[in-house]
Formats: C-alpha cells, structure tokens, sequence
C-alpha cells in the first residue's frame, strides 16, 4: 500500500508518485494503514455515472427530437419552437428511462435549445453559434443539418425575452384581456390567431384565428365569451379602432357598455400581460395540436376551436378552481343582434331608401313590404351582415330591391300620387257647387227679404193715404 522508508516511516510523496493519487489521498491511505482500517473506494470513484446513459439511447432522443419537430417547422416556415419539457412529457417519459434533466442537457448541448432555455444557456449557445461555421462543431450530422436549415430562427428567439410575470390576484371574470397575434400557422401564408384570457386566472376563454385582424374576428371571439360565460367586469384591450377612438365611441365599444362592460385601452404590452404571454405558450403546442388532428386550413380550425382551448388549458393547467365567479350571465335576449352597427337612412316616397348605393326596402317576417316615415335607424349585424330596423321592439329586414321591384315602386307610387289628385279634384269640384248651391240659396233668400220689405213699404204708403183720405 505504501513504501517505507530508512526509518520504517511511510512517505506520502513517494506513495502519490507511485499510485498517481494526490498527497492528500496518499495521507488517507497511510492513515488507514496505521490504523489497521479499510478505505472502502466507490465503484464510481472516476465520476462515471453508475448508471450511464448508452450512446445509442442519446441518438435516439436527439433524432426523435428533430423527428417530432421538423414537420411543425416548416409547418410554421421555421417559427415553431417545442420545449425541452413539452417533448419530455410527450415522447419520452413513457419510453425511455431517463429524467426530464437529462434530456434538457442533452438537447442543451447539441444546440437544440429553445428561448425558454436559461439565458447562461442561450448566452453561450449563442456565442458558439456566431463562432462561424456550424460544421467545425463537433455534432452529428443530423442536427448540423437541421441548425444549417433553421439557424436563422435560432439566432433570433436567443435574443428574444420572456414576457414579464403577472400575479393573479384577481377574481375569474373581473378583468378579460384580449388581442391578436400574427405567426405562420399553417403552410407559409400568416393568420391571426385571437385570444380572450382571464387575468384571475390565466385560462384561455376563447379562441379565433382569420387572415385579418378585424371587427368580425373580435365580435366571433367575445360572443364565445359571453355565451359560455357570460358579461366580465372590464375588458382589456390595445388601441386599436375596434375598441378605441379619441373624440367618440367605437361601435363595438358601444354594444359592449350597454350590457354594462367596461372597456379600457392602451398601448403597452404590459398593460395586457396574460395574453401577451399566451401567444408565446400557443406557439409550444399549437402546432403539434394541428398535425395531430389534421386541422390544415383555417375554416377546420375555425370549427374546432374549442378542442383548441380546452387542450390549452390542460397542456398550462388553467382552472378557475378556489375563485370567485364574477361572470354575469346573459339572456337569450341581451345575445341576440349583439353586436351591430348604425346609419341613419333616409327614406324616399315612404318606400324605399339608399345604402351603400343599393336601393332597399323593409319586409316583415312574412315577405310583406312595410311603408317608413321620412328617416329611420339601420342596425347591420358585425357578425352575420343582416341589416334590419326595430321598431317599437318590432323587427323589420332590410333587402335589396331590385330594378323590377323599384319600377313597381315608381309606378305604385305615381298611381297613389294620380289618385290623390283625382280625389283632391272631386273634392273641390263637390265644394264649388256647394259653395255654388250656397250662394243661390243666399240669393233667393235675399230676394224673398228684398220682395218683402217692398211689399211692406207699399202696405205703409196706402195706409198713410187713407188715414190722409179720413176714409
């Protein structure tokens, strides 16, 4: 175990440079020498793991890594990136025996990173990335030709930054944070996608995705809201012309305060954190979840869109469990023709009006034509495009009339206007022989009266010559 030396001593140096042990372990050695004792030497006392890892089971993560990836990427025209937890949970905890570290490490140090990575991870990554070439790097072939295709993807979300973290100290409903966010979703052309989240408690209400970021596509999203859960406290959004103007109040603004709602705008992120955040989470699992169940067009994913928010809320465990429900739900009533714009029309002849440069006309329910005063209020729903007009909670649709239609019109109308003047003409024509009649009754009246007053004189001038007469 040792040498000794001339004075039956054991020398520490001579046992370290015949062992290769440092002087410190050969002091141990001597020790336990003296004492008659055992040093028991780990099986893994050169830091080899105990129970290491084969070769072959890292190349299988790696490539069922860039498997599973590399169709959502050019999905996405290289934009999606999946955690190292979301593929854990996914593909390798129930076949392979290794823990979640392991697996992050290993993807860690073959560049397939995310922005969710450590930023002493990202920081150095991003070092060896801007070194020069990728193949003077030691990694296989596989992974350098999948950094060669997305590494311009790479180098971007490394510098990007993790939205800031919000408490959620409110209740589920008080405050509903919306916006709309654009990404390559499907094949290479970008969509807008549409989330409503609840600030109390960071769960996805409501989903949408269309080409635009439009009135209609809000409208589709809060009426997800407001059927399923009824009217929130405050809703929260960015400046934007759906829900914000500076001197007057936007259309879809009006419809949402008069179901008691109030509507608050601005133009920093921060002030709408929960939906900032929730774009970056959609990106880890939307996706796969497309893939998965085949929704490659935007009018599928339209229909699906609750399978959407409920396998979101699962995938980041969203409830609403131990809050208090400040949703007021709404009647039938209060969600029908919610949402709606106005225009004040004027009417023409009592029949017909403009719109848009269309003549139109309003019809009950039963196709009958319904006469209008000199103006009236048309209401256009946002999400069906019906145009219609209460009146007295009566509705009436409006619809385009066409050139036979508005002939008939015309003609109706001359032929009322035609009558009108003929019975105006009759009249006046029975009135001058009344006045007429009149007027002969009044002349031979004022004959008789005439007649009798010389009848009297003549009474008056005989008797004044009799009584001259004394007859």
């Amino acid at each position: 175990m040792g040498s000794l030396n001339k004075k039956g001593k054991l020398n520490p140096k001579t046992l370290s440079n015949k062992t290769g042990y440092s002087i410190k372990q050969s002091r141990r050695f001597i020790k336990s020498f003296k004492d008659n004792t055992f040093l028991i030497s780990h099986k893994n006392k050169n830091k080899e793991n105990v129970n290491k890892i084969k070769d072959e089971v890292k190349r299988s993560i790696i490539e069922k890594y860039i498997e599973v990836t590399t169709p959502c990427k050019e999905m996405s025209d290289g934009h999606y990136e999946m955690t190292h937890l979301d593929f854990y949970l996914d593909e390798i905890k129930d076949k392979f025996n290794v823990k979640y570290g392991f697996v992050n490490k290993l993807l860690n140090e073959n560049f397939l990173l995310t922005s969710y990575s450590k930023r002493i991870i990202r920081k150095t990554m991003k070092k060896k990335l801007k070194e020069g070439n990728l193949a003077e790097l030691k990694i296989q072939e596989k992974i350098l030709e999948f950094l060669r295709k997305y590494k311009p993807t790479y180098t971007e979300y490394l510098k990007t930054k993790n939205p800031p973290y919000v408490k959620h100290n409110y209740d589920f409903g008080h405050i509903v944070e919306v916006d709309a966010c654009i990404s390559v979703w499907i094949g290479i052309k970008k969509y807008y996608i549409y989330h409503a989240i609840d600030a109390g408690t960071g769960k996805l209400l409501g989903f949408w995705i269309d080409d635009e970021e439009t009135n209609f596509g809000y409208c589709k999203l809060l009426k997800q809201v407001l059927e399923k859960y009824g009217a929130p406290n405050i809703i929260k959004t960015d400046r934007r012309k759906t829900f914000w103007s500076k001197n007057s109040v936007t259309n879809l603004t009006y419809c949402l305060n008069k179901l008691e709602i109030q509507v608050k705008s601005e133009s920093q992120p921060t002030f709408k954190a929960n939906v900032e955040r929730s774009f970056k989470n959609a990106q880890q699992i939307y996706y796969k979840l497309f893939l998965k169940h085949g929704l490659n067009t935007k009018e599928k994913i339209q229909k699906n869109y609750q399978l959407i928010v409920d396998a979101y809320n699962q995938r980041y465990k969203k409830s609403e469990k131990g809050k208090r429900n400040q949703f007021i739900k709404l009647s039938k009533d209060d969600l029908k023709d919610l949402f709606y714009t106005t225009k004040i029309c004027k009417v023409l002849k009592g029949f017909y009006f403009f719109h848009n440069g269309k003549a139109m006309g309003l019809f009950t329910k039963e196709d009958k034509r319904v006469s209008m005063k000199n103006q009236i209020l048309l209401r256009t729903n946002m999400l069906t495009g019906e145009k219609f007009v209460l009146d007295k909670n009566t509705k009436y649709f409006a619809r385009e009339i066409n050139d036979d239609l508005l002939n008939e019109y015309i003609n109706e109308i001359q032929d009322n206007e035609f009558l009108k003047l003929e019975k105006i003409k009759r009249k006046s024509i029975a009135a001058s022989k009344a006045i007429y009649q009149k007027n002969e009754n009044t002349r031979i009246a004022l004959e008789r009266w005439s007649n009798s007053l010389k009848e009297r004189e003549e009474k008056i001038k005989i008797r004044e010559i009799e009584l001259s007469l004394n007859i």
